[in-house]
Parts: C-alpha cells; sequence; structure tokens
C-alpha cells in the first residue's frame, strides 16, 4: 500500500504498529506513515524544539535531525488523508490538509477512523519540559467541517486516554477542553472563539460558532501538572483568552498531537461523510520562548482563497463551493461581503455558492532564498537564527510573500548589521532583487542581528503612493 502526499517526491517509509483504543473517544499513536527525508526548515528561533511550516519540499519528516523531526504519524495510507496545499495557505506558500471519511480504511488494530500527527512525546523527548508553549494555525472550511452534533477531536495532550487535555468541535463550536481535578470527573470546556476570558462552561450553546473560511492562530503556554501549580494560558491571534491555574494533567508528560479523530464515523451517529481541516506553521517552545517566538510576526488571519467539494451521502447529495477572499486582524475580525444561491431539486441534489471579496494587499511572510539555485529554503519565522553552514548555502536572498496576485510595490527596510532599502514592483518582490524572472542576486550576507520590514503600497517605484497595509517586520539572526 502506497502512501502518497502531493507535491513530495521524496521516498517515505511506512510503519504499521499502533497502541488500541483507550477511554474518551482517543487512541495511543504509533507510527502508521512517515516521510523519510531530510527538511530543508533547519533555521529557527533558538527558543523553538519544533517548527513545521509546511515551507519546504518535505514535512513532517520521522527521522534525522531537523527541527521538524516529527514522533509519529497515523493515518489510512491515502493520498488525501494528510497533503499539503497551496489554497488556502496561512504565511508562505502551503498548509497541510487533514481529511477523514466515512468508510475509509481503518487505522491501528483499534480500527478507527483518524488521521493524526504527534508532534512530541514528553516521555521520550529529553527536550520535553513541565514549562512548554505549543502554537498552530488553523482553519476551518465551510464546505467540509460543516457543524454536526457529534464531537470532532482536533488536538490532544494524550496520556493514557483518561481525562485528557484536548481541542473538540461539537455543535459548530470549538473549545479547549482540560483534565478535571483530582477525584472528579468533571471536565471544563474552555470556548476558543468566544469573548468570555478565563471562564469555562458546560453549555455550548453560550459558545461563539466557529468563524469559518480564515485562518486564526493559537499559543498555548502549559506549565503541566497534576497539582494546583499547573497553568494554561491561551492566545488567539497573539491575544490572551483564558488563564487557566490548576490540574491539566493525571498521569505523566503527555504527547502532542494534531489532526482530525471522529467515533461518530463508525456508529454511525454523524450525519456527514467526511471532515476537514487545514493546519500550519506547527510550533513547540522551549520554557524560555516568549509569545513573540510562538507567533507568525505582525500580521494574523492573512488573505486566503479556497475551493472545496464535498459528498454527503447520509442526506441525499450536496455539494458545496466556496471561492472567496477573507482578510483578519490579530483580533480575529473578518471584513468583505458574502452572496449565496441555493438550489434544490427533487432528488435532493443542493448546490450553494458563498463568494467572499476584500482587496487588502499586504505581506504576509518572508522566504530565505538560496541564490545560487535560485530555490527557496524556508519561511523565517520571527526571531530565527539562520545558519548558512547547515543549511550549506553562502549566497542567499529574501523573498516577500503578498497576500494576492494583485500586483503591488513593496518597499523593504533592512537593518542592523546590514542596512538595505530597496522598492520591487515585479514577482518575486526580493530584499536584493533579481533579473525580473526568477534569476535571484545573491548577498553574502555577514554574521550579525537583522530587522525586516516591508509594506505594500499602491502607486509606482518612483511614486509610491499610500501604504496598503502596515508593515510586516521580523527580526532573525543570521550566523555561520
Amino acid at each position: 500500500m502506497n502512501f502518497k502526499f502531493r507535491n513530495v517526491l521524496t521516498p517515505f517509509l511506512l510503519g504499521l504498529a499502533v497502541v488500541a483504543c483507550e477511554q474518551k473517544e482517543m487512541e495511543q499513536l504509533s507510527p502508521e506513515a512517515a516521510i523519510n527525508a531530510e527538511s530543508v526548515n533547519k533555521a529557527t528561533s533558538a527558543n523553538l524544539i519544533y517548527e513545521e511550516t509546511v515551507e519546504g519540499n518535505t514535512y513532517f519528516p520521522l527521522s534525522g535531525t531537523t527541527i521538524n523531526k516529527t514522533h509519529s504519524i497515523e493515518n489510512c495510507a491515502t493520498d488525501w488523508t494528510l497533503s499539503t496545499v497551496t489554497n488556502p495557505a496561512f504565511q508562505g506558500s502551503k498548509a497541510t490538509r487533514f481529511e477523514i471519511r466515512k468508510g475509509q480504511p481503518l487505522v491501528g488494530t483499534g480500527e478507527k477512523i483518524r488521521s493524526e500527527v504527534t508532534i512530541i512525546k514528553g516521555t521520550e523527548d529529553s527536550r520535553f519540559t513541565k514549562d512548554i508553549w505549543y502554537s498552530f494555525s488553523v482553519y476551518f472550511p465551510s464546505v467540509g467541517f460543516e457543524a454536526d452534533d457529534t464531537r470532532d477531536c482536533l488536538n490532544q495532550w494524550y496520556e493514557d486516554g483518561s481525562d485528557e487535555t484536548t481541542i473538540r468541535a461539537e455543535k459548530d463550536k470549538v473549545f479547549l477542553e482540560v483534565t478535571p481535578p483530582s477525584g472528579s470527573s468533571n471536565l471544563m470546556k474552555y470556548d476558543l472563539f468566544g469573548s468570555n476570558s478565563g471562564t469555562s462552561s458546560s453549555v455550548l450553546s453560550s459558545f461563539t460558532s466557529v468563524p469559518k473560511n480564515q485562518w486564526n492562530e493559537f499559543t498555548f503556554h502549559f506549565i503541566h501538572s497534576t497539582g494546583s501549580d499547573g497553568l494554561i494560558e491561551v492566545y488567539r491571534n497573539g491575544v490572551k483568552i483564558h488563564h487557566i491555574t490548576g490540574r491539566n494533567m493525571h498521569l505523566k508528560y503527555p504527547k502532542w498531537k494534531l489532526g482530525l479523530y471522529k467515533a461518530s464515523f463508525l456508529d454511525g451517529s454523524s450525519k456527514h461523510s467526511s471532515r476537514v481541516v487545514y493546519f500550519d506553521n506547527i510550533r513547540v517552545g522551549k520554557t524560555a520562548a516568549k509569545l513573540a517566538d510562538m507567533t507568525s510576526g505582525t500580521v494574523s488571519n492573512t488573505t486566503t482563497t479556497t475551493t472545496n467539494t464535498t459528498t454527503d451521502t447520509s442526506t441525499g447529495t450536496t455539494t458545496g463551493t466556496t471561492t472567496g477572499t477573507t482578510t483578519g486582524t490579530t483580533t480575529g475580525t473578518t471584513t468583505g461581503t458574502t452572496t449565496g444561491t441555493t438550489t434544490g431539486t427533487t432528488t435532493g441534489t443542493t448546490t450553494t455558492t458563498t463568494t467572499t471579496t476584500t482587496s487588502t494587499q499586504q505581506v504576509v511572510s518572508f522566504t530565505l532564498i538560496d541564490a545560487s539555485k535560485d530555490k527557496e529554503i524556508m519561511t523565517i519565522s520571527n526571531g530565527a537564527t539562520i545558519s548558512l553552514s547547515k543549511l550549506g548555502v553562502s549566497k542567499i536572498n529574501i523573498k516577500a510573500n503578498t497576500s494576492s496576485t494583485t500586483a503591488t510595490v513593496v518597499k523593504f527596510v533592512l537593518s542592523g548589521a546590514k542596512s538595505e532599502t530597496r522598492l520591487d514592483d515585479v514577482v518575486p518582490y526580493a530584499l536584493f532583487g533579481d533579473n525580473k524572472k526568477g534569476d535571484y542576486y545573491s548577498w553574502s550576507a555577514s554574521t550579525g542581528s537583522y530587522t525586516l520590514q516591508a509594506t505594500t503600497h499602491a502607486g509606482t517605484k518612483s511614486n509610491l503612493g499610500a501604504a496598503t497595509s502596515p508593515t510586516y517586520s521580523i527580526s532573525f539572526t543570521i550566523v555561520k
């Protein structure tokens, strides 16, 4: 049985060991599939122990010494279960897409329907500490993640399947469910999209419905504990929304996994036939990490466009197409207009079209370029340390990635060990320029600390005009 990833051309290995299902709809994870290749993403913040931005030629490698070396992957070994996509993408050019379906091949000896990746396992990784950070960006499509009365599991801080801290979706709400106090079985739920900061509830109707077709970035600062000194700080798009104290594990350091798991696809209680969710910029931070290390620069909720089609055989046939552009701010605000048309026939076929548009153009990320080969190396995260020797490059350039293909002028301002100001009005937008056809000019970078800013403008190089967005800024350090 072949495991295929879209846009991945390197070899892989498949493992088949899994652990049987435990309590509360969760299951121990062992390798089911792997991408056996070194990632090119070797430069990252000194305060990170894991980062996967999905910008290299490989992702979630199970071997090697890269910063995105992954503990294990579990799915049914089909090309749609776990893949990369270019639309939607949070930053850079790609994101990961997880999908599960009713009737798909069952996973593991527990025979469940799931597609999950274990990022790090606390009992087996010496870098894991009691005080640790986690972050990711997530996108829920309106077609593929419709409201459902049965539960989805999206994240697990997994120990043995009993009273775990998890992220769940149910009745179109997404919430953090936290291990109860010792002696109690009451797992409290914290709304991840509401404004009820710091409060918990077991009443889902009071929670905010999950916003669809837009990216949101979540950061979790844990002090893992079985006692009163436990802590979970939750941030959405850089804003703190929950401060939770007390017991958040019950046995041992957990392992952290994300993706999709749905028990109701086996017992038939879900009215849907598939689930889809997208993740990007997955990080784990050391005790010394700060919020700035875990987030993706100064711009969140980047502009995206999605097109998805699904068929639900349990309720007739439903085909939905969503095409649109969503622009958000760091507080999760979405702007745009929506038009919809619904038609039905007596055969139970429904077609729905939703279109959302905005016109904001902005820089959303920077990509490090190997100028000698004109190849992308990695997305540069805020606070990154770039080792030229580890990357095997001496001549580099930096490309600005924008939120749409609309023509713009990008103004670069580099300061630090070297200063440079440059305007570029032709894709690719490069700090040190190119021949207008993607043949990058090179920069023999000196070691030291740098700050790079980029702003999009509505005019021309000779007459910049007004800025069309806030300045996107990161800091990074270059070492040999």
